[in-house]
């Protein structure tokens, strides 16, 4: 075997080396930048599922709303009781539940308000629960007959609920001069 033989293996085997420490270092970040955006997409679901359980839930639950008089102004305040998403089971069967402090009942136990499905993992779980509160909103605000499905109004990206305004006296099509 001569020099530049020895010196081609050499190369050869540094370059597979680089190659496969590229390819595991790449790897790595990969797996890292995977895990920190399923934790942030957990972190959103979670905000969205209690914020969709906080609109619902005087409408599925109205005796565990509290409502009060504010002695400063006199309005009326409405307080639900706050809301958390436990998960329970093992892997491939885990459930995500929107539970809430029982504070009308003798004991302050935590009394369930949604479920998801089961899922495998705890984003897969969440998803679930997301998509269970999310169908809930529909049925509830949005189904036929429901007072916001009422007045939809239709724009080339989305909608709004007009409660009515296409009827009042002070429309779009006309100018008001002060």
């Amino acid at each position: 075997m001569d020099i530049a033989t020895i010196k081609d293996f050499v190369s050869d085997m540094v370059k597979c080396s680089v190659s496969n420490i590229r390819a595991e270092i790449k790897s790595v970040v990969d797996a890292f930048i995977n895990a920190i955006n399923k934790r942030d997409d957990i972190a959103g679901m979670k905000e969205l599922i209690l914020a969709n359980a906080s609109v619902v839930m005087p409408i599925i639950r109205p005796e565990e709303v509290f409502h009060v008089i504010s002695p400063s102004t006199g309005r009326r305040v409405t307080s639900l009781p706050e809301l958390f998403i436990i998960i329970r089971g093992t892997s491939p069967n885990l459930k995500c539940h929107v539970v809430f402090a029982d504070v009308n009942g003798a004991t302050q136990k935590k009394a369930g308000l949604l479920s998801g499905n089961v899922g495998a993992t705890v984003h897969e779980a969440m998803a679930n629960l997301l998509k269970a509160s999310s169908q809930l909103v529909e049925e509830k605000l949005y189904g036929e007959g429901n007072i916001i499905g009422q007045n939809i109004r239709q724009l080339d990206h989305g909608s709004y609920n007009s409660d009515g305004l296409e009827d009042s006296p002070v429309r779009a099509d006309r100018s008001v001069s002060l």
